[in-house]
């Protein structure tokens, strides 16, 4: 997968919410390679900046391994 590819998410596989002054949330996505036809999955760190109005930045997004993504 290249950079700029097109991938439809399908759905969450898992997320992790780190706390410390702010929230972290790494999120790892099951989503569907139209070029390819193969399932894959994709991972984002998201860093909530602000509640009120909500306001995060996506500071990590790339797609997972698929040896560590089988596991």
């Amino acid at each position: 997968m290249l950079l700029g590819e097109n991938l439809d998410l399908t759905g969450i596989k898992r997320y992790n919410r780190l706390r410390n002054t702010s929230s972290y949330f790494c999120i790892t996505f099951d989503a569907y390679d139209p070029a390819t036809r193969e399932k894959v999955g994709f991972q984002v760190k998201v860093y909530e900046e602000r509640i009120h109005p909500l306001n995060v930045t996506c500071t990590i997004a790339r797609p997972k391994d698929k040896f560590e993504y089988d596991s």
